[in-house]
């Protein structure tokens, strides 16, 4: 299981590296990716004519880069200990957009972070509130729900910081239900629109889901939010949207 790039990467981890590609406010596919540099930027090598201390850790060529779908792109990097020690890095994508034209260079930048150990001798006690947005969503529209993450936990930073970093990490899913509406079935089951969707994008404590309300009832619909993390299982309680036209 791999890991997003904002959540905790750490040595010997799978992290994706997800671009997104828009050509004119539409996802556009890219002529072709000629290739991905990874550097380390290392402050001790600051110099003038490198003042980011880029070290170039490996070059991964296009054709292991992924298409997840039109203007979808991911490199999935096996952050090999021996290469990808704590420190921040940047993936730097070599770009033909259109055939004839030069390459182009974007950048982004992640962390690898060291080893998130925690030593209690209690059991995770403490919970998370979800809240989503949007609240209301014109049927028809293409849209990404949110759930944002808060930890409900005592105000020490230590334990805030534990609790911040098991919502970074675990895996969040989403349950959506119609509640009211025309033609409604009586069957709770038959009302149930989606059922333990996973998230297509974390970053830091927010999870995003992509929501196609073309074919979905104009409606009230329960949203709540499952959310695993070692020996607990976390569910929201229910937030509502709605469907109008």
């Amino acid at each position: 299981m791999g890991k997003e790039r904002y959540q905790l990467p750490t040595s010997g981890d799978v992290i994706f590296l997800r671009q997104r590609f828009y050509n004119s406010n539409n996802l556009a596919d890219v002529s072709s990716i000629d290739s991905v540099n990874l550097y380390l930027l290392d402050p001790s090598k600051r110099t003038d004519d490198n003042p980011d201390g880029r070290v170039l850790i490996e070059t991964i060529q296009g054709t292991a880069v992924q298409v997840d779908g039109t203007g979808l792109y991911r490199l999935d990097l096996t952050l090999d200990p021996a290469k990808y020690i704590p420190g921040k890095y940047v993936d730097s994508w070599n770009i033909v957009f259109l055939d004839g034209q030069d390459l182009e260079v974007h950048e982004s930048l992640f962390v690898v972070y060291s080893n998130l150990w925690m030593v209690t001798p209690t059991p995770i006690i403490y919970d998370f509130s979800f809240k989503v947005t949007p609240s209301r969503i014109v049927r028809g529209s293409i849209k990404y729900l949110t759930a944002e993450i808060t930890p409900l936990v005592p105000n020490y930073s230590d334990l805030v910081r534990f609790y911040r970093n098991l919502a970074l990490v675990a895996d969040v899913s989403l349950y959506m239900s119609q509640t009211c509406g025309a033609c409604l079935p009586k069957e709770k089951d038959l009302r149930l629109v989606l059922d333990g969707v996973s998230a297509d994008s974390r970053e830091n404590c927010r999870a995003y889901f992509k929501i196609d309300t073309t074919d979905m009832a104009c409606g009230i619909y329960d949203v709540w939010f499952k959310m695993i993390f070692g020996e607990c299982i976390y569910i929201s309680e229910k937030s509502q949207i709605q469907i109008h036209d």
